[in-house]
């Protein structure tokens, strides 16, 4: 008889797992406080489709119903929590497992899942847990940690983590995959700023040197660009905004570029007249994907004409 045939009991040694953890990197984690080999716990849950070696490891799994009901009986957890804590299992994929049994089915992530926060994992007294790479999991609020490379805290500069607040609640309002998509295109552009922000954005270089220092690492770290990072993704997911951007007349981008230096501190003579600059380099990209909906003076006040839906302009 195979492990997930047999009856599924409480295990006697349980823990929770971290927000955003991978299926495989919590049962590996269940398995090894009861002393168990690395795959025992993920092999009672379900008939592996994949193979059950080690290297499973690096990887995430789908469970169907049954396999998730297994996991429920070996932790003592409800389902509800289980599916808030682990990412895969709200997953859709898992709908088209087999039912009449209990299946895993290991799949490879797009990006490699990175260690939770040490600070969480060594007060739990607990092996290092994997969590998925995304914007999401970038900081730990508990320990002031930025978990994205090498960790370190960010303590000393909270608006970073204030930041990754405002990150967070902007994917949850705007469309998480959708929103993700635009923080790393506002990602790049502040990277782009930050090469050469000496010349052409001197407030931003001097902020993100001060902020630097504070954390002890260089100017070009992520960390350090984060707070205008997002509010530039702010105003990029305006789609108010956007629609505006893609109809207005040529001559009034002056005042779309003044807006963004506005809320990020980036130099508004470098945005209006340096036709090389990173975002209107993006704002010329937007304009051309959307040439087909202008027409001359579409916004103008005084012309009463339907605009189009502001959604189409994602």
């Amino acid at each position: 008889m195979k492990l997930w045939q047999a009856p599924a009991r409480v295990l006697p040694v349980t823990t929770r797992p971290f927000g955003g953890e991978t299926v495989i990197s919590y049962t590996r984690r269940l398995s090894e406080a009861n002393a168990l080999g690395p795959t025992a716990v993920l092999r009672a849950l379900g008939e592996v489709t994949h193979g059950t070696g080690r290297h499973l490891l690096d990887r995430d799994a789908l469970l169907n119903g049954a396999a998730l009901h297994r996991l429920e009986a070996l932790t003592g957890l409800p389902s509800r929590r289980l599916r808030e804590a682990l990412p895969a299992l709200r997953s859709p994929g898992a709908t088209s497992l087999a039912s009449g049994r209990p299946v895993v089915r290991p799949f490879r992530l797009r990006l490699a899942a990175r260690p939770a926060c040490l600070g969480c994992t060594q007060r739990r007294a607990t092996t290092t847990a994997l969590v998925h790479a995304t914007i999401a999991t970038r900081v730990c609020y508990r320990h002031r940690h930025w978990l994205e490379g090498r960790q370190l805290s960010i303590a000393p500069a909270p608006v970073i983590v204030h930041a990754h607040t405002r990150c967070r609640h902007l994917l949850r309002t705007a469309g998480h995959a959708w929103a993700a998509s635009v923080v790393h295109e506002a990602t790049s552009i502040t990277a782009t700023w930050a090469l050469d922000s000496d010349r052409w954005h001197t407030r931003l270089a001097e902020r993100w040197r001060t902020r630097a220092q504070r954390l002890g690492v260089p100017t070009s770290h992520p960390a350090v660009r984060l707070p205008e990072t997002v509010a530039l993704a702010h105003v990029m997911t305006d789609l108010d905004w956007r629609r505006h951007v893609a109809l207005t007349d040529t001559w009034d981008l002056a005042s779309v570029h003044r807006n963004v230096a506005r809320q990020t501190g980036a130099t508004s003579a470098t945005l209006v007249y340096r036709g090389n600059d990173a975002f209107t380099s993006w704002v010329r990209f937007h304009r051309a994907r959307f040439a087909h909906r202008r027409e001359p003076g579409m916004l103008m006040p005084w012309v009463t004409r339907p605009l189009p839906e502001k959604g189409l302009f994602k």
